[in-house]
């Protein structure tokens, strides 16, 4: 699993270029990263995520569904849910990508990924 979540992330490296700032791949249930740039910014992002599913469910708002976007001062940040264990996230030079094509492809693509990812292990 970890050699198709590296190779996935090497992809869109490359697609995004110096557009993308850091990758985060993480267990939703520990919070404990699969491929990180920095754990620390795993850890925040799952607690986040895991803070915003309690949120929606106590207040009968439904759930997440594939992504997340968080806009930041000068970056974005695509938090993708990958059930049954996978989250992972994108950090964005927003002046560096475009934003189109990483939200109806790069982001598809790699939710789809990490979800077939699993499914073989």
């Amino acid at each position: 699993m970890i050699a198709a979540i590296e190779q996935a992330v090497a992809e869109a490296r490359e697609q995004l270029g110096p557009g993308l700032i850091a990758v985060e791949v993480w267990d939703s249930r520990t919070g404990l990263g699969y491929y990180q740039s920095n754990p620390a910014t795993a850890a925040m992002l799952n607690t986040a995520i895991c803070d915003l599913k309690v949120a929606l469910a106590a207040g009968n708002s439904g759930e997440l569904d594939d992504w997340v976007v968080l806009d930041l001062d000068d970056r974005t940040v695509f938090v993708m849910l990958c059930p049954p264990l996978l989250e992972a996230a994108l950090i964005l030079d927003t002046a560096a990508v475009d934003l189109t094509d990483v939200l109806t492809r790069t982001v598809p693509d790699l939710v789809a990924r990490f979800r077939s990812v699993q499914n073989k292990t």
